[in-house]
């Protein structure tokens, strides 16, 4: 695509902006991937770029071409796909009406092509007493208005979709001319109950805050200005985290002018989205870290732009092998795809253990890049909100019971696979405690079955230092803990490994202050049994030395 042959040339000019050893090996990394068919959007996704990408945006020249790539591109996306040039369905400004009772509070109402409300959005101008923000180069700029739109996190009103451009404000609070114009975007694509979710936004980069409470606004240097976003930090981290609970994407768009699409379900129309048009990488959704667009500089995104009802599209694949060998993300989509399609929960787990097994077989994949596959899968599992939470604790089991029939991949890495795996499932807000549970005592039992005593104890070790240092309460971490010590209890392991495994599943609970007076005494008492046992066998262990080999 011509934006990836842009960036392409950015790149291999930054080889001479930047420290030429970093530089230079960047750029063969890069054509290396390129050799391996994968498009430069994985460099930029890639968080182990970050510093790098960072690094170059210092540059004024570097940056100064991003910033002409994007504004082009957002031109190109609003002039072809409106609704003034003829697109059916397509942008259209935002027809925003003062409130009677206060001049500084706007609202306009969204609606689908039958014209069934979708949401009111309210904008509120804040003009606040001056505060300063520093530019790249030092220099100060004052900002004393700024506005605010109370982006919607749920939509239930009516089916459709809509799509929200809003325009990022100078600093004293009024618009840029349409050739300096960035966008913020909010996309809210039709669910299985017809009804918006939100499963897209779009930020800029790099996106900074005026502050470290909720109520900061977020803001941007772009040409050399400042400008302010109409979305604050409380706001942007319930988007980020509703997009990510209905497994969509986070891109960087920009475009010039307020403008809005509410759509019915017009499922015959052509689905053209912006992201498409300027091919900006997407971050899959199931890593936590949001992955930056192809172009490393993102633009805030414009106060209110519609656009057509769109949804994303997952080229049909074969299998999960065929979808393997494009990317990762290919993968995804295609389970994704399969597991809201699939209606049968047995057929769901069937798709996410084809999906495990494709992974740990791909030969063309290192052991890292397993690992990392795998704990994307497990993510993306426990995120997705197609799955029933029953189902979700099976999808999981389903990979960790993969993970222990995999032939190539060593004990001790398995041991960190599973780990991995139960820290997701900890730290996620989509499951109850007790599902966690299951899929923590499933890796428990996974980790004993291991072939060796060192990958066993590792297993174990650090099972209970990711559940230690877990967000949950002290109950349920006690709980939890309990549950470990119990499969220790009643496995096939000798006496003497139970009696270590179990001792210092007690030592940790003891210290960390998790197990509850009577907890203590019920682990202390299966230990002291195994101890029992343990020191009944060294001694007829002694007994039949002394006979088999007198003195």
């Amino acid at each position: 695509p011509q934006k990836d042959n842009l960036i392409e040339q950015i790149l291999k000019d930054l080889a001479a902006l930047t420290e030429r050893d970093l530089a230079e090996q960047k750029r063969k990394e890069i054509e290396e991937e390129k050799e391996k068919d994968k498009t430069l959007s994985t460099f930029f996704g890639n968080p182990a770029n970050r510093e790098f990408i960072d690094k170059g945006l210092e540059n004024p020249e570097l940056k100064k071409k991003l910033e002409s790539i994007e504004i082009a591109g957002y031109k190109n996306v609003h002039n072809t796909f409106s609704a003034a040039s003829g697109y059916p369905g397509g942008f259209k400004p935002v027809q925003w009406e003062n409130h009677v009772s206060a001049s500084d509070l706007r609202a306009t109402v969204v609606k689908n092509d039958a014209g069934d409300e979708l949401c009111t959005l309210n904008e509120t101008t804040v003009k606040t007493k001056p505060f300063t923000l520093a530019k790249q180069d030092g220099t100060q700029v004052q900002i004393s208005s700024y506005r605010e739109i109370d982006f919607p996190i749920k939509l239930d009103k009516a089916d459709g979709s809509m799509h929200l451009s809003m325009v990022a404000l100078k600093a004293d609070g009024t618009k840029p001319s349409k050739d300096k114009a960035v966008y913020f975007t909010a996309h809210y694509e039709e669910g299985l109950n017809g009804k918006p979710q939100l499963k897209e936004i779009s930020s800029p980069k790099p996106l900074k805050f005026a502050g470290t409470g909720d109520d900061a606004i977020a803001y941007i240097e772009h040409g050399g200005e400042i400008y302010t976003l109409a979305v604050t930090r409380g706001k942007y981290k319930e988007m980020m985290k509703e997009v990510e609970l209905n497994q969509g994407q986070s891109v960087d768009l920009s475009q010039a002018e307020d403008i809005i699409i509410g759509q019915g379900q017009s499922k015959e129309q052509p689905l053209i989205t912006p992201q498409q048009t300027t091919s900006s990488s997407v971050e899959p959704p199931q890593y936590k870290q949001q992955v930056p667009p192809i172009t490393p500089t993102n633009q805030p995104l414009q106060p209110e732009t519609s656009q057509m009802q769109q949804s994303q599209q997952v080229t049909p694949n074969l299998n999960t092998a065929t979808a393997l060998s494009g990317s990762m993300q290919d993968l995804l989509n295609y389970v994704n795809a399969g597991l809201t399609k699939e209606i049968d929960s047995n057929k769901q787990i069937d798709l996410i253990k084809e999906a495990a097994t494709a992974i740990l077989n791909n030969e063309k994949s290192d052991i890292a890049e397993k690992q990392s596959n795998i704990i994307a899968l497990a993510e993306n599992t426990v995120n997705n909100k197609i799955l029933k939470p029953d189902a979700k604790v099976a999808g999981v089991n389903a990979i960790l019971e993969t993970t222990k029939n995999d032939q190539n991949t060593p004990n001790l890495e398995k041991s960190k696979l599973l780990e991995a795996t139960v820290a997701i499932v900890l730290n996620s807000e989509n499951l109850e405690p007790k599902q966690k549970q299951q899929m923590l005592e499933k890796a428990v039992d996974v980790g004993l079955s291991l072939k060796d005593d060192a990958s066993r104890a590792a297993t174990i070790d650090g099972i209970k230092d990711v559940l230690i240092k877990s967000n949950h309460s002290t109950e349920d971490k006690g709980t939890m803990l309990i549950a470990v010590g119990d499969k220790v209890n009643v496995s096939e392991l000798s006496t003497a490994e139970k009696q270590k495994l179990l001792g210092s599943v007690l030592k940790k609970g003891v210290e960390a202050q998790v197990l509850s007076p009577a907890q203590q005494q019920l682990m202390q008492q299966h230990l002291d049994k195994i101890t029992a046992e343990q020191t009944k066998k060294d001694t007829i262990k002694k007994v039949n030395d002394i006979l088999f080999d007198p003195l």
